[in-house]
């Protein structure tokens, strides 16, 4: 299973050019989800009830009637692999297949940097590639490769957790009382250090 995700990310290395050759992204983190993701790498950590599977080699994230649920990659301050204080480009392909019927969107995604919370709903009903810049404390999406944004987030104050620590890293799936439903995820990528528009 491994080497299977291994060999397809070698693939999306190949084919992550932009649009015209321009320049090439060399990936720091790259997650096919063919298996669970704390399967992947051990620094991903689930959270909340939900339900989560793989089929069809996607990760399928249900939170329907359930108290919230999915999956966080949580980093740090001068973490090579995390650190939300520095430029970031992230790219996910996912879809929302049901959203609850009190809900506002399906699933979100959301980013932490130690002070600020940068969250984006989701409500696509089609598979789409999202692009996703944070940079100088404003992060902004884009959508199947569009230059034009999609949503623009200057995020909002992060509070503290039990013990006192703030939040840097990345989350999807469903942290809020105003997100439910279901989700198919394809993959989740990003490179720290630079901001790489469409």
């Amino acid at each position: 299973m491994l080497s299977k995700n291994l060999l397809l990310i070698a693939v999306w290395s190949l084919l992550s050019m932009k649009a015209g050759g321009a320049e090439e992204i060399e990936w720091g983190e790259q997650f096919l989800f063919t298996a669970l993701p704390s399967e992947l790498d051990a620094q991903w950590t689930q959270f909340g009830k939900g339900t989560t599977r793989i089929e069809d080699g996607l990760l399928v994230l249900s939170t329907l009637f359930k108290d919230g649920g999915g999956w966080r990659f949580e980093g740090g301050v001068g973490n090579p692999r995390w650190d939300g204080a520095l430029p970031i480009t992230i790219e996910f392909r996912m879809k929302i297949e049901e959203i609850g019927v009190n809900a506002k969107a399906g699933a979100h995604l959301v980013l932490s940097d130690g002070a600020t919370l940068y969250e984006f709903l989701l409500d696509n009903g089609t598979m789409t590639t999202y692009r996703l810049i944070l940079k100088d404390k404003v992060a902004t999406l884009f959508e199947d490769g569009s230059s034009q944004p999609k949503s623009v987030s200057r995020g909002r104050s992060l509070q503290s957790r039990k013990d006192g620590s703030y939040s840097n890293g990345l989350m999807f799936g469903d942290n809020s009382q105003r997100i439910e439903g279901i989700s198919r995820w394809e993959f989740v990528r990003w490179k720290v250090g630079k901001a790489y528009e469409p």
